[in-house]
């Protein structure tokens, strides 16, 4: 009985097994992947997304539209399975059954929007196996590094952890900073309501016009705080490098085979930090983005009551 394929011959194995049924295209911004086929199924046509590990239907997705979707290599496919842990890419896609509807809005439009996804279709949860998989695959493509050089490789594959590690680290802190201004915000923009209320509340039109700038303005700062939230505190499940089991398994073997399996676990640990990190300063941009929204909602509202006082001056 044939052994199953590990490490890079099972990378190999799968990307050539799906390429037989598909056809593969990768985003040029956010790495996403996706696929169209089977050829032979009535609907070839059909275009699907990898999103936490699952395919969705794209209905409205241009598979041709080059400046959005750039042809993929096996190398590069090859790449990105190791990179992000993919389990596979030929697997069917997500359905219309009830169990699965939950999971198919979380990977929707709305739910992308709402909790958007790790980047390459990567999960927040890594299956058993896919880490170890791709360790193994680093691993193998080491064997011929030896002596110095290989020491040299695990040094630059620590500063490349560490750099990412203070990379999110650094995103998670100023997230918190920019959720105490949010609020900050916020309650000025809560206090402004008085001027709808009451004796003093301005007069029309001004009132109709600063209750659309106030709504406005709300909203965009409860989505800041909401886009800082999530940068600060969503965690995702990460695959360390210096667990005590894998320590313990280095310790009976030579030097340079020692070291081979530590570069491969540091450069899975580094890809999978890089990838949460990403995640984390795209929300903290986002919120940025609805800060500034924010702001300008401010000063429209501001603008407006200087404009109704001047006019009942």
């Amino acid at each position: 009985m044939a052994e199953e394929p590990v490490g890079q011959e099972a990378i190999h194995r799968l990307v050539a097994d799906a390429r037989v049924r598909y056809e593969f295209r990768r985003s040029t911004g956010d790495r996403a992947l996706i696929r169209r086929g089977p050829p032979d199924d009535s609907d070839s046509k059909q275009v699907f997304r990898l999103v936490t590990g699952r395919w969705i239907r794209q209905r409205r997705l241009d598979f041709d539209d080059l400046d959005t979707w750039e042809e993929i290599e096996d190398k590069e496919l090859r790449w990105h399975v190791r990179r992000y842990l993919i389990r596979t890419l030929d697997a069917p896609a997500m359905s219309w059954e009830w169990g699965e509807l939950r999971a198919r809005f979380g990977r929707g439009a709305l739910g992308r929007w709402w909790n958007p996804p790790l980047r390459g279709g990567a999960t927040s949860v890594v299956k058993p196996g896919l880490a170890d998989r791709s360790r193994l695959a680093y691993k193998q493509r080491l064997e011929a590094t030896a002596g110095d050089e290989l020491t040299a490789i695990v040094e630059q594959a620590r500063m490349g952890l560490d750099s990412q590690r203070e990379r999110s680290a650094g995103v998670e802190q100023r997230a918190n900073f920019f959720l105490g201004a949010a609020g900050l915000t916020t309650s000025l923009v809560l206090a402004n309501a008085g001027l709808l209320l009451g004796d003093s509340k301005l007069e029309s039109p001004w009132i109709y016009l600063a209750v659309a700038a106030l709504a406005i303005a709300s909203g965009c700062a409860v989505l800041a705080g909401f886009r800082a939230l999530q940068a600060a505190m969503y965690t995702f499940v990460r695959t360390p490098a210096y667990e005590t089991k894998r320590i313990l398994e280095r310790r009976n073997l030579d030097l340079d085979e020692a070291r081979r399996r530590e570069v491969g676990a540091l450069l899975v640990a580094q890809a999978r930090t890089k990838t949460i990190a990403d995640w984390k300063v795209a929300r903290l941009k986002e919120a940025r983005r609805w800060f500034l929204r924010t702001t300008i909602g401010i000063v429209v509202l501001t603008l407006l009551v200087l404009a109704s006082v001047v006019e009942n001056a």
